[in-house]
């Protein structure tokens, strides 16, 4: 499992050196995909009925015998040992060197519009939403991407070929963690570029009979599912009120589909649109394990 079958290769996050950074099986981004946990699905069916059917990145698994996969499926819902924590918080691979170097960056090409205390005459970063977020894509891609002029709120040209993707990381986690903002230094070279990849939001191609019941839900409310967890715990009942015997990779896979037609749409850019699709998801499994825990 761990040594022919490497899953870990796939399906946990990798450091900058390509290294896993102690957390096993657990969901990851690789190339823009959303590879999804291994370990949070409760239900054993699933996963032996997702090793049957076979996936052009595993097909080599179909030719498992039923005892095997039956096996297989067993290990991955067995508790794994965590990462250590580090003073109540995730262990990151980012160093105080990292972060005097985010330091640097960002006094060299962000202070005349933001301050040295982040509370910038156009835009605060001290306090901002965005900084404190679970994930750092939403920093990572203002850095990637510019901000556009909204109303009132300043634009920002894109760093993207001024910046190599560790030093994007490094403003990143400086960004995330100076001033009283409360996020993880938990951007890597690797996360970011894995936004710069997306040429086009690609949407996932699912069975119409999947998806149908994903999409009676109003566009408008899906948009806000990603941001709201009493709306999306009832929009997922609502499809399993609609499709009762889905399985949770069928769930996952019409609710994420429908929420990417959204992003076409409003026409969110490629890189955000992927990382919306991809913590979307992540967040229905996460709704999925609640509704289904034994």
């Amino acid at each position: 499992m761990e040594s022919l079958g490497h899953c870990n290769t796939c399906h946990s996050a990798l450091n900058s050196a390509a290294g896993t950074n102690g957390a096993q099986l657990t969901q990851a981004q690789l190339a823009g995909w959303y590879i999804p946990a291994l370990v949070r699905d409760p239900l054993i069916e699933d996963v032996t009925a997702s090793l049957q059917s076979g996936h052009p990145a595993h097909d080599s698994l179909t030719h498992l015998t039923d005892a095997d996969r039956l096996a297989m499926a067993t290990y991955l819902k067995d508790p794994l040992p965590t990462a250590p924590a580090a003073h109540g918080k995730e262990v990151t691979t980012t160093s105080d060197e990292n972060l005097r170097e985010g330091k640097l960056l960002y006094q060299r090409n962000c202070l005349s519009c933001h301050g040295a205390s982040g509370r910038g005459t156009k835009t605060s970063l001290a306090g901002n939403a965005a900084a404190s977020a679970h994930a750092p894509y939403l920093i990572n891609l203002a850095l990637l991407e510019g901000v556009k002029v909204q109303g009132r709120t300043a634009g920002m040209e894109s760093f993207a070929k001024s910046l190599d993707d560790q030093q994007i990381a490094d403003l990143t986690n400086y960004v995330r963690t100076a001033w009283g903002n409360h996020g993880e230094p938990n951007s890597t070279p690797w996360t970011v570029g894995s936004w710069r990849l997306p040429a086009a939001l690609a949407c996932p191609t699912v069975d119409e009979s999947v998806l149908k019941p994903a999409l009676t839900t109003d566009p408008k409310i899906l948009r806000q599912v990603a941001r709201d967890r009493a709306q999306l715990e009832s929009v997922v009942a609502g499809y399993e009120r609609q499709r009762p015997k889905s399985s949770a990779a069928e769930v996952i896979e019409a609710m994420s589909t429908a929420y990417c037609r959204t992003m076409l749409v409003a026409g969110v850019s490629p890189a955000l649109g992927t990382a919306e699709v991809a913590d979307l998801a992540q967040q229905v499994a996460l709704v999925l394990a609640s509704h289904r825990a034994p």
